[in-house]
């Protein structure tokens, strides 16, 4: 997580150079979020989360892969006709809210930090309208939301407590 954070500030601080700086951090950012989810399912050993973070992605990707398809939209840059959605939005949100909806909000900032970095270089690189980035990012969530589980490290947990007054706690939860 600490890594994404100092590779954000490291790119943004090259990015605000030049157009073509900013879209090539946000192609590398766009893979350093998936690969983080992926890295800490399998520092976990959090196989199942592994399986949701592949089915996500690519549940992602074939919708907006679709739209633009149907859409038919032409970029900012009048470079083609796939504007809408943005898959890098899509990848980056989809990524990020993996890590938010499986492990929590906490562990997740940095990383919707970094997704929102990459829709504004789409936006700034003149590769999509914000509406573009905006389908693309929900289209990412969404999917997220649907596929991704909590992750439960234990069902059970026994806690106890003594303050040393002669007064002892003792709990028990149990996680469904």
């Amino acid at each position: 997580m600490k890594i994404i954070v100092l590779l954000f500030l490291l790119l943004s601080s090259v990015a605000a150079s030049t157009k073509e700086a900013v879209e090539t951090s946000s192609d590398i950012l766009v893979v350093a979020i998936p690969v983080a989810g992926l890295t800490q399912t399998l520092l976990l050993k959090d196989y199942k989360g592994t399986a949701q973070l592949a089915i996500g992605v690519a549940s992602a990707q074939a919708v907006t892969q679709t739209l633009k398809v149907l859409i038919d939209k032409e970029r900012p840059s009048g470079e083609d006709m796939k504007s809408m959605p943005s898959g890098h939005s899509t990848t980056a949100f989809q990524s990020a809210s993996f890590i938010h909806f499986r492990y929590g909000i906490i562990n997740a900032i940095p990383h919707y930090v970094t997704a929102s970095y990459v829709v504004w270089a789409r936006i700034y690189t003149e590769n999509h309208y914000i509406e573009d980035t905006l389908v693309g990012a929900s289209i990412g969530v969404l999917t997220s939301w649907i596929i991704t589980d909590r992750y439960k490290t234990e069902k059970v947990s026994v806690s106890t407590s003594y303050n040393g007054l002669d007064d002892l706690a003792f709990g028990i939860n149990y996680n469904f």
